[in-house]
């Protein structure tokens, strides 16, 4: 009988399946040839598309058993029914997103003895260089959440390899304790096939885009300052904000007060969002470490601004100028410094030769270091290395 030709299967693990602005994770699971992907998490959430049959959420549906299992979780197990659902799946590997996620997933790769993967994404590190403040949610959440976050060094024994989303988010693995033989890292990239040039030039309309979520370490409040310094000296130039969340209500009662010309678009598909980029003269990308100590990753509008041959003006901050170089594929100013960004946008507003060096040089660097497919490939090498080991 001739041996099976099936790939081997990579069970990914998010315990939501899976919040909207986490397009990155199901892009990379997309991009994978040589191995079959599967998503594994304690239930699902409003937002992306998992396939039922390529996902399996273990949270009971009745509200008794699905008590108990939290309680489980939260305690660091596992029922054995759940266990034996996941074995049923025969996966050769399990990759956790986010350092949270890989807690809630030890008891699996433990008792199963899977390979082991984490991708470290930025949030997930913020507590661990802060103060330790009340969180938002109350006591109890933020006690759950520090029993999470001294779990840390139970994942960075059992795994194998542990990914940073950019090199600041691995200087901070290091500091935490993470051996760094085991730290690389990995950029999950862009789709440089759908996120291209315009095969037409056209001229840019005045329009500043922000594309993000709507909170605090986004930094679109410093945005909004800069724009109405802007708008004062180019009326014409607006800004449209792409995206929502729960600063939505401030933020719009702030711009309503400051600035001219602003359009909140909300949440957009990745059809929309690479229209909007068409037409866009420049994304701004104006993020900010919270008191909370909650920083970025490489935020993937950077990344597909930069593929569309978009300027990014963007703050100096954490992984950012890991792809925006400074006067070579973007502009960078301090962060919070509302002054420089609007010194930033305006002058690259005003210098067209400027803009089209910037953005030649962006689409080159994301080709060579930031492409989905070629990142993916790396990241299925990683995976045989580990399982071949």
């Amino acid at each position: 009988m001739a041996a099976s030709t099936r790939p081997r299967r990579v069970l990914i693990y998010r315990d939501e399946l899976l919040p909207f602005s986490e397009t990155f994770i199901l892009a990379q699971s997309g991009a994978l040839h040589r191995y079959d992907p599967f998503f594994v998490g304690s239930r699902r959430v409003p937002g992306l598309l998992v396939a039922p049959d390529r996902s399996l959420a273990l949270e009971p549906e009745s509200r008794p058993a699905r008590l108990v299992f939290r309680a489980a979780k939260l305690l660091g197990g596992i029922s054995p029914a759940s266990l034996e659902r996941v074995r049923r799946l025969d996966g050769a590997l399990l990759h956790a997103h986010f350092g949270h996620d890989a807690v809630y997933a030890l008891p699996i790769v433990e008792r199963l003895r899977l390979p082991f993967v984490v991708t470290f994404h930025g949030y997930d590190l913020a507590r661990a260089f802060a103060a330790r403040l009340p969180a938002p949610g109350g006591a109890a959440r933020h006690a759950h959440a520090a029993w999470v976050e001294r779990r840390y060094p139970a994942v960075f024994a059992r795994a194998q390899r542990v990914l940073a989303a950019s090199g600041f988010l691995a200087s901070r693995l290091a500091a935490l304790g993470c051996p760094p033989e085991k730290i690389r890292v990995h950029h999950i990239g862009v789709d440089v096939q759908s996120f291209s040039p315009p095969p037409e030039e056209t001229p840019p309309q005045p329009v500043v885009l922000f594309i993000g979520r709507l909170v605090e370490k986004k930094g679109l409040e410093w945005l909004i300052r800069a724009m109405s310094i802007v708008q004062a000296a180019e009326p014409r130039l607006r800004l449209v904000v792409a995206g929502d969340g729960p600063l939505r209500p401030s933020l719009e009662r702030m711009a309503a007060g400051s600035l001219r010309s602003i359009e909140f678009l909300g949440r957009l598909e990745s059809k929309q969002i690479r229209n909007w980029l068409a037409r866009a003269a420049l994304l701004c990308v104006p993020s900010v470490q919270t008191p909370g100590g909650d920083v970025e990753g490489i935020p993937l509008a950077v990344l597909e601004a930069q593929a569309m041959g978009v300027p990014v003006v963007a703050s100096d901050h954490a992984g950012i100028p890991e792809a925006v170089y400074a006067g070579e594929t973007g502009l960078l100013v301090a962060e919070r410094d509302y002054l420089g960004l609007a010194a930033a946008i305006l002058r690259l507003w005003r210098d067209p030769a400027l803009r089209q060096r910037l953005a030649a040089a962006a689409r080159r660097q994301v080709e060579r270091d930031f492409s989905l497919q070629r990142n993916t490939a790396a990241l299925e090498d990683l995976y045989d290395e580990i399982l071949n080991s």
